[in-house]
């Protein structure tokens, strides 16, 4: 969804998770896309709070023992209430701060 706008910031970035490049797998192909920032500020790190809905409402699928996962379409309820959960929980502010993450290796 190029172009979609978050309520409070800017453009969000959205990442798509594919499997490993192996013989017999379709490749992975890599876009780079140069963006203007106009803001001047340091780049800001944001929790998503669809991917945080997903997470909370098929947890009980993911644990242990792990269960068969229900078609989607069967999960949006739980996935809305979890939505629902995750605003009131972070009252609106994903943003992750600046000393949560923590340089562990030198940039190369």
């Amino acid at each position: 969804q190029h172009g979609q706008q978050h309520e409070s910031s800017g453009p969000i970035t959205r990442f798509l998770s594919l499997d490993k490049c192996l013989p017999g797998r379709a490749c992975i192909e890599v876009l780079e896309f140069a963006v203007e920032d106009d803001r001047g500020d340091e780049p800001v790190l944001e929790l998503d709070e669809e991917w945080l809905a997903i997470v909370r409402a098929t947890h009980q699928y993911v644990a242990k023992p792990p269960r068969d996962l229900p078609p989607f379409t069967d999960l949006q309820g739980a996935v809305n209430n979890a939505r629902d959960f995750v605003r009131r929980s972070f009252d609106g502010n994903y943003t992750i701060p600046k000393d949560a993450v923590a340089k562990t290796v030198p940039a190369y």
